[in-house]
């Protein structure tokens, strides 16, 4: 082994590797700055007043993290709705400024990054340390039963092989003392006839210990696969959660080998680690799971480690303290909104070897990328049987991966090691408990950690010359060059709801999802009629299963328009796949209403009816805005009842009282007329001279035409 370049790299100072990682990632990222919200950041940013102020973080501890009480995603990420609110404070409180959210999010990457490089490089300190001490004693041993065979030879009379037990003459029994030349030793498993596997692919010296470690980092710090998570302000909690699993990934390996006071010390750290990963994103739970498969790897080849079972301790107590307060925000309910939805058994596994075998190709090879797979937009998308092609892609890359990570598990590769982290990772979005997506390359962020450094392993050289050594540099040159470009490349992708919309058409056009985007981004800016040409193509492209969220938009759409009668179809085609949408429900009697005529009116009568029967009479708003359709058909006594049952509700909304005042006056009501005008007198809205010529007036009419309906 050529010894020169480990000297030279000894020469490079020890912050040269941090420095050139982080500005390799803030390199990658830094164009993102002058993006704005996309997606969820309008909701859970623009929308929540209440990260306008830090007095409401303990708040944040104790609900959910959609605000929405009919949302039907139960999740449970405080630590991530506190950085989002030390970001609104920072830069302004009243209006967010996309910039802070993007500095905090490249600063986070960065981290992340830092942390790849430290516990890489820490875990080949850890064992390169065990494996050197571990040398040491078989050396001692087979110098003893050297130095107790050259005894027996002198006893009996025969000479001596060598008078120098240097580790090359003791692995290669035969060697004469002439032909030992002064070198430096080689490593375990290089001598011919060595039982010791070869455990690094480098010299641990410098270069082993040092190389894959930045080399790892810097494939992690411009993976293209990162942009959702990075680009996007409330995808930070994969960022904050893979950091989390990280520190406590090396507080644990520390903490096993130091003791007392220090060991106590890293114990709390990886604890507090843990905590914090799990309330930024439930994906670190599989801490302890890394740990155990380090573990095991390091148990396999070294002997007389350290009792490990405190820091699983340390990670249940975080555990337990975390589902303590999940339980207090959230009760025993859990996400409702299943992407799967109904479909069988053997349509889900099929469907999920398919997402893992994308997951593995957008590891190794991230391109292309799609800006959001939205699958459950587009049931057409899943695979029924295995027999499917990409649920058979899919489990053909799956198999070669379980052979190479076997097989390095055998021959005591890094690659062993690190391999498992992929599954491992993927396990939490794996959809064996319900999530609401089945695809999203954020979901890729903490299992690439550990295909980073496998792919490490492969790109340093084993040796300092040869050809096929250079092409393992070039080929890892090109990978971190590349990945800088293209990231750069999709980062404006998130830059406005428009482009993201944009983008996903062009990366995905059978998906509903990016039509139905730009379709709302068009009709925010008051391009009406564009907005209905992609709810059209997100309905065509969506098949034999309507995507009803553009069914809605485009009825809304067709209402602006004043063309009720298509957005009336529209709507009966929603409720006929969801007949308790209450909401669209709604819709559909007030385009009744807004058509006219006694009949339409009566059709809206039945809508709201159908309401309040099915969803229990707890609906403020559906009884006013059937009474007023009453008052149209100038049914007035429907009316007040109506009127009378949501000031049950909303015993505040004076106007309304006023309304039932004239109401009442319509049909005779003089005494009730004149309580409803006390109250609103005692209330300080006193009603005004006009309100009260229209209640003579009515009741007038009522005396002189001797009643009304």
């Amino acid at each position: 082994m050529d010894y020169s370049q480990t000297r030279m790299l000894r020469r490079a100072p020890r912050w040269a590797a941090p420095l050139a990682v982080g500005l390799l990632a803030a390199a990658a990222y830094v164009n993102t700055l002058g993006n704005g919200f996309v997606c969820d950041d309008l909701v859970q940013v623009v929308q929540d007043s209440s990260l306008a102020s830090l007095s409401n973080v303990p708040q944040f501890f104790l609900r959910p993290y959609w605000r929405d009480p009919a949302a039907k995603d139960r999740l449970y990420r405080p630590v991530t709705v506190t950085t989002l609110a030390i970001d609104r404070v920072i830069g302004g409180g009243t209006e967010p400024r996309a910039a802070q959210f993007h500095a905090t999010n490249l600063f986070l990457h960065v981290c992340a990054s830092l942390l790849v490089l430290g516990v890489a490089a820490a875990w080949n300190r850890l064992v390169h340390d065990r494996e050197t001490a571990l040398a040491s004693v078989r050396e001692a041993e087979e110098a003893a039963a050297m130095a107790a065979r050259e005894k027996e030879l002198r006893e009996a009379g025969r000479p001596r092989r060598s008078t120098r037990p240097t580790p090359r003459a003791l692995r290669s029994p035969g060697t004469n003392v002439a032909d030992i030349k002064d070198e430096p030793p080689p490593e375990p498993g290089d001598a011919p006839g060595s039982t010791t596997t070869r455990f690094w692919p480098v010299s641990p010296t410098t270069r082993g210990l040092w190389a894959v470690p930045v080399v790892a980092a810097m494939l992690f710090a411009v993976h293209p696969a990162h942009t959702d998570a990075v680009d996007s302000v409330v995808q930070r909690s994969e960022i904050l959660a893979t950091c989390g699993v990280l520190v406590g990934l090396w507080a644990g390996w520390q903490a096993d080998a130091q003791t007392g006071r220090r060991r106590m010390l890293l114990l709390v750290l990886a604890g507090v680690a843990y905590l914090v990963g799990l309330g930024s994103k439930e994906t670190a739970v599989v801490l302890p799971i890394l740990w155990l498969v380090h573990d095991a790897f390091a148990g396999a080849s070294l002997r007389g480690a350290p009792d490990r079972r405190k820091k699983y301790l340390a990670a249940g107590i975080a555990l337990l303290v975390y589902l303590a307060a999940r339980f207090h925000a959230l009760g025993l309910e859990t996400s409702t909104r299943a992407a799967f939805g109904d479909v069988d058994l053997l349509t889900r596994a099929a469907t999920m070897t398919a997402v893992f075998g994308d997951y593995l190709r957008l590891l190794i090879l991230p391109h292309p990328l799609c800006a959001d797979y939205a699958a459950n937009a587009n049931p057409g998308v899943f695979c029924r049987t295995f027999g499917d092609d990409r649920a058979a892609v899919g489990a053909l890359v799956i198999s070669a991966a379980g052979v190479l990570g076997a097989w390095s598990w055998r021959r005591r590769s890094p690659i062993g090691v690190w391999l498992p982290w992929v599954p491992i990772g993927l396990l939490p979005v794996s959809n064996l408990f319900p999530i609401g997506a089945i695809q999203a390359e954020r979901f890729c962020y903490l299992p690439s950690v550990g295909a980073c450094v496998a792919l490490a392993t492969l790109f340093v050289p084993i040796r300092a010359h040869g050809v096929w050594n250079g092409a393992r540099r070039f080929a890892g040159v090109l990978a971190v060059c590349a990945g800088l470009a293209l990231c750069r490349e999709r980062n404006p992708v998130w830059g406005t709801p428009e482009s993201f919309a944009e983008a996903l058409v062009a990366d995905a056009p059978d998906n509903p999802f990016g039509y139905y985007l730009r379709g709302f981004s068009r009709g925010e800016r008051g391009d009406a009629e564009a907005a209905l040409q992609d709810y059209s193509d997100a309905i065509r492209v969506s098949g034999d299963h309507p995507y009803l969220n553009a069914l809605h938009r485009r009825a809304l759409t067709y209402s602006r328009l004043g063309r009720y009668g298509e957005a009336v179809l529209d709507l009966e085609a929603v409720l006929a796949v969801q007949p308790g949408n209450w909401k669209v429900r709604n819709n559909l009697a007030m385009f009744e209403v807004l058509q006219g005529g006694e009949e339409h009116l009566e059709r809206a009568i039945r809508e709201y009816t159908h309401i309040l029967t099915v969803d229990g009479q707890r609906q403020a708003p559906i009884w006013n805005n059937r009474a007023r359709t009453y008052q149209r058909l100038k049914r007035f006594a429907d009316a007040s009842a109506d009127l009378e049952e949501y000031l049950v509700l909303m015993p505040k909304d004076w106007s309304t009282w006023a309304d039932r005042a004239a109401c009442e006056a319509s049909i005779g009501h003089e005494e009730e007329v004149q309580r409803i005008v006390r109250l609103l007198e005692e209330s300080g809205h006193t009603p005004s001279d006009i309100l009260r010529a229209e209640y003579e007036a009515r009741l007038k009419a009522f005396r002189e035409h001797g009643g009304g309906r």
